[in-house]
């Protein structure tokens, strides 16, 4: 008679109990809190990505709407075009840098390792970082609103609204990029990659959420295999 069959049933190897889903959220909320934390002790992430967009903006307004070239299409405002152009370089920093490099460096000293090991649900660790890199975002774009009302921007405030939720989403497909660059490069090789991603760029919608599909999903799969 085999081991097997002299086992009773009470004795038998039982399938772990799924997770209840309060503790699966507040892994993810706990993951997001740590990562927003570690980066707002970091000043050299934290106060360029803060200051230095909303600070070009209102520098570089003034310069031009002094040069008197606006033209008379409110659709072509030049302060219309340098609030959006500077609000998307804004978000873009945040999801670039914290991925492109953060990823690299925490693969070089093996926390993703042990991020595996530990309790919790697998997509913790990158859900938290895109949660943080779109608070930042929403920050950076709550301070260019405060900026564009005190330069007294002709826009109402349903569209400052909304562009200010359009380019929160936006940070995704930036995540993703630097997602995908912080998962194939080393720590010390990732800042001049993000630096050559790190372009002012426009993008159509449907080209932004086919770029997030396609890197997020190449690069967690790189992710959840790595040693």
């Amino acid at each position: 008679m085999s081991t097997t069959s002299l086992m009773s049933p009470r004795d038998a190897p039982h399938a772990p109990a799924p997770m209840p889903m309060r503790r699966v959220f507040g892994a993810y909320l706990a993951e997001a809190r740590f990562e927003t934390v570690r980066h707002l002790k970091t000043p050299a992430f934290a106060l360029p990505f803060l200051i230095i967009p909303v600070a070009l903006y209102l520098f570089f307004s003034t310069v031009a709407l002094n040069a008197a070239n606006t033209p008379p299409d409110p659709a072509l405002r030049v302060g219309i075009r340098m609030f959006t152009g500077f609000g998307i370089v804004g978000v873009m920093g945040p999801a670039l840098f914290a991925f492109g490099m953060a990823v690299a460096v925490d693969r070089d000293f093996g926390l993703l390792r042990l991020k595996r090991a530990l309790p919790m649900p697998p997509m913790a660790y990158l859900l938290g970082k895109m949660g943080m890199a779109m608070l930042f975002s929403g920050l950076v774009m709550l301070m260019m609103v405060g900026a564009a009302l005190f330069k007294g921007l002709d826009i109402p405030l349903v569209r400052l609204a909304a562009v200010w939720a359009i380019s929160v989403v936006g940070t995704l497909p930036f995540c993703a990029i630097g997602l995908f660059i912080g998962s194939r490069v080393s720590g010390r090789s990732a800042p001049a990659w993000v630096n050559l991603a790190y372009l002012p760029v426009t993008w159509h919608v449907g080209a932004l959420a086919g770029i997030t599909v396609l890197f997020a999903g190449l690069a967690a799969h790189r992710v959840m295999k790595m040693d």
